[in-house]
């Protein structure tokens, strides 16, 4: 739903507005909810939100697709492409949901889903980072910074012979 205001301003300062709302939607959405990022191994639960608008019963074929830095199909505990189909009565929403388990490695992993009814498609495609399972916090300082005063040593991470496992300095 969008709100338009429109205002006019004369030379000699008359002023009027109007404003009004439009709403947009289409007969079939689709919307994906995932994480903001993941870790290598960890597992969730992807989640699609299929609407309905129209007036009619909807039998929906949806195609989900997995990439990791666009080229590369992994497979996410046998999810490489997945389909499902389903029926949605008008005006109401479905929740379909698959198991995932992220990948090894790094980079940048995309979600496609396409859902496609009685000539009506609609699709997203949702990036978010891959991170790697384990950061290791070697050393942290808390500092001030002043102007011409910007240099920290973190003098444990210039030691090879420091073991460290949790180090953290305020």
């Amino acid at each position: 739903q969008w709100t338009m205001l429109a205002a006019a301003f004369t030379k000699d300062l008359k002023t009027g507005q109007t404003s009004f709302t439009a709403t947009t939607k289409q007969d079939l959405m689709v919307r994906l909810e995932t994480p903001r990022f993941l870790r290598e191994g960890d597992s969730f639960e992807l989640k699609a939100i299929i609407t309905n608008n129209s007036t009619a019963v909807l039998p929906v074929a949806l195609e989900l697709i997995t990439k990791l830095n666009e080229e590369d199909a992994k497979d996410l505990l046998g999810i490489l492409s997945t389909t499902a189909e389903l029926r949605i009565n008008p005006g109401e929403q479905s929740v379909v949901s698959w198991p995932i388990r992220a990948p090894q490695g790094s980079g940048v992993f995309n979600f496609t889903l396409v859902a496609k009814a009685a000539g009506l498609s609609d699709g997203e495609v949702k990036s978010f980072p891959l991170l790697p399972a384990t950061q290791r916090l070697s050393e942290s300082k808390t500092i001030a910074v002043k102007d011409g005063a910007n240099t920290v040593s973190l003098d444990n991470l210039a030691n090879p012979d420091t073991e460290l496992n949790a180090v953290h300095l305020s």
